[in-house]
């Protein structure tokens, strides 16, 4: 049986924004930061608009506060193993 694999990345978040002030620096010095209202509405978009959400079995996820609440909206009412 055929599996498809796919990777997203976490919406929109706060080291994002950093790292056009401080360059790497947001991402050495800011290790688990959370979305921002931009990176919340990319996952609300996506739960709306991916043709195949109704398709995944299941979805992996670092502990990572940005990425939790990523698949938390991505995945809102959708039945999945996680």
């Amino acid at each position: 049986m055929e599996k498809t694999l796919y990777c997203i990345r976490h919406g929109y978040a706060v080291h994002n924004k950093l790292f056009r002030d401080i360059g790497i620096r947001a991402y050495t010095e800011f290790r688990d930061t959370q979305l921002l209202e931009k990176g919340y509405n990319q996952a609300k978009t996506l739960n709306k608009t991916w043709k195949e959400l109704h398709d995944i079995q299941l979805v992996v996820v670092s502990p990572c506060v940005r990425t939790l609440d990523t698949s938390t909206f991505v995945f809102k009412n959708i039945h999945v193993n996680m």
